[in-house]
């Protein structure tokens, strides 16, 4: 599980939880008025575009842009807490 940021900024347009369980991508985000909410991706239908680490202003940042289910999607998070879950999203998807 990390939590990241949509788009590139940290923080910026709230966290979200990314998470693998049984074989899916799981993208979970607050909405106003509606709570929660979780979106499932099969890990068939997810590819990693890019992924890297960045410096700016003395802190380092992990981006991930991914493709779910035909949409392109950009986070950004710590890398201490979203390096290990990239790693492990790269690993199942190249299973």
């Amino acid at each position: 599980m990390a939590r990241m940021s949509p788009g590139p900024w940290w923080g910026f347009n709230g966290v979200n939880t990314l998470e693998l369980r049984n074989g899916l991508f799981v993208h979970s985000f607050y909405v106003i008025f509606h709570g929660q909410v979780s979106r499932n991706y099969e890990l068939r239908s997810v590819t990693i575009e890019s992924r890297g680490v960045r410096e700016r202003r003395g802190k380092r940042w992990s981006t991930l842009v991914l493709t779910t289910g035909g949409t392109r999607r950009t986070f950004t998070g710590r890398p201490n807490d979203s390096e290990p879950f990239i790693d492990a999203l790269a690993e199942a998807l190249s299973a």
